[in-house]
């Protein structure tokens, strides 16, 4: 019976694969390729008489060869026959354990086998002059093998006074300051003055200048990976020399990090003062105004028109709510309304108009100065329009033209109003009556950028291009406000 016949003999091979027997040649079209390979590593396994699973791979091939031939492991090796819990091992490594106790002075014959493996990784890790990691020097002192821990620290002083170029020293005793200072280096934090005095006096000038790069770079990463400097940080900076980051972490905080300026730039003590909440002198407005809030295109204005409006930023915002802080407290100091005036366009510019409604809300009986009033009632027609209470701004604008004609800008708000609310004839008109007060070009441009900014108007676009083409091609660069 030929299927019969088959059958067993399919079983029979089955049965030498199952029990990792020899196949004999006509058989092994029958077993995968990497049988034989398995069963050589389990012949192994079996006469270094391992008991665990072990994966069958090329790093584990090579381990089990050398434990066969008698050869003693490297530290990566061990770790990993310990990484995978392979303690029948510790049987066959036991003769060169001894051997490393011996030699280091220490008695582990009483030691589990997971800890002896544990012990002899770190021990040929010291042969190998391979500094052991933190959490096995913590092992040895846990444990009470001090000589070895020792032994430990006196590898890595002697590395780390090679890494900081201060191997010039003699001292090799751990117990020094030096070791102590070597390893706040090494592990990031800023140097004492008493460390920094310590090097001096050893004439250490190398190591002095790698431990403030080092934590230079390390400061200047926190930044670069968005995070703010604590006061600690800034202090540590500012006293070594390392302005650079100070820089990098003020171009970030407040946005414009594109800019190449270095730390003998205006904008360095610019930033540091919005910062610290300082204001800004009239010198350093002025370098603000033409170097940073109005450059053309993306970085500042829409166009490469100057606009009196510049595009609302970080920089922008601090330095007008510090302005709105200071005249608000004159107004409250002096009870002068010019300063509440002042204060109130400042919090419309510092993105904050309620702030500037609730500072108007006056009883104006009690000031007598037409102009004034005219600028109060503006100014707070402006910060309405910015909350788009439009009805109560225009009510504020005419208000204003009533109380003083003369000036061109509550004029200038109703032509912007009409504007807003598709009035376009009317809105020339006002802003005709703006032009014969004073008002520039610009002060219209500025308005009207204003409205296609912070929404797309086509009609708007096509009535001021029909009116006057050539007067208003900037229109055409500007882009849609659903792009911006």
């Amino acid at each position: 019976m030929p299927g019969l016949a088959a059958d067993s003999e399919a079983a029979l091979i089955l049965y030498k694969v199952h029990n990792l027997e020899l196949v004999d040649p006509l058989e092994e079209k029958f077993v995968d390729s990497s049988y034989a390979a398995v069963r050589e590593f389990n012949q192994l396994k079996t006469q270094l008489d391992l008991t665990e699973d072990i994966p069958c791979e090329k790093t584990s091939m090579g381990i089990l060869l050398q434990l066969r031939e008698g050869q003693a492991l490297a530290s990566n090796d061990l770790e990993w026959l310990r990484q995978n819990h392979v303690v029948s091992v510790v049987k066959r490594l036991a003769m060169h354990f001894a051997t490393l106790c011996q030699r280091h002075g220490i008695d582990a014959s009483e030691f589990p086998a997971e800890d002896r493996l544990q012990l002899q990784i770190i021990l040929q890790k010291l042969e190998e002059q391979t500094l052991p990691d933190d959490h096995e020097q913590r092992y040895l002192q846990q444990h009470g093998f001090l000589t070895v821990s020792a032994v430990c620290r006196k590898i890595e002083f002697s590395s780390l006074k090679a890494k900081y170029q201060a191997a010039q020293m003699a001292e090799d005793s751990p117990n020094t300051h030096l070791y102590v200072v070597l390893k706040r280096i090494d592990a990031d934090l800023p140097l004492t003055e008493a460390d920094l005095n310590y090097l001096r006096k050893r004439k250490l000038n190398d190591t002095i200048g790698l431990a403030v790069k080092r934590h230079a770079d390390r400061l200047m990463a926190k930044v670069e990976q968005g995070l703010e400097l604590t006061p600690e940080d800034v202090v540590w900076c500012q006293g070594n020399q390392s302005e650079k980051v100070l820089l990098l972490s003020l171009k970030k905080f407040f946005g414009v990090e594109h800019r190449k300026d270095n730390v003998e730039s205006p904008l360095y003590r610019i930033l540091q003062k919005l910062k610290t909440e300082q204001r800004l002198n009239d010198q350093e407005v002025v370098w603000l105004t033409t170097e940073l809030w109005c450059q053309p295109k993306h970085h500042m204005c829409p166009s490469s028109q100057p606009s009196k409006r510049h595009e609302r930023n970080k920089i922008f915002v601090s330095h007008h709510r510090l302005e709105a802080l200071f005249y608000e407290a004159e107004f409250k100091r002096t009870k002068n309304f010019w300063f509440l005036a002042s204060s109130s366009a400042h919090w419309r510019r510092a993105e904050e108009p309620e702030r500037s409604v609730k500072l108007t809300e006056l009883d104006l009986s009690r000031i007598a100065e037409a102009k004034l009033k005219q600028a109060l009632w503006t100014t707070r027609g402006g910060a309405l329009r910015d909350l788009d209470r439009l009805g109560e701004a225009e009510e504020c604008a005419l208000q204003a033209i009533q109380y003083y004609s003369h000036s061109h800008n509550p004029y200038t708000l109703m032509g912007a109003l009409c504007y807003d609310t598709k009035r376009y004839d009317e809105g020339t008109r006002w802003f005709e009556e703006a032009r014969k007060r004073g008002a520039t070009e610009s002060d219209e441009d500025a308005e009207i950028k204003r409205i296609l900014r912070k929404r797309n108007d086509p009609e708007l676009r096509n009535y001021l291009l029909q009116k006057d083409p050539d007067r208003y091609s900037w229109i055409r660069k500007l882009r849609p406000a659903k792009e911006m």
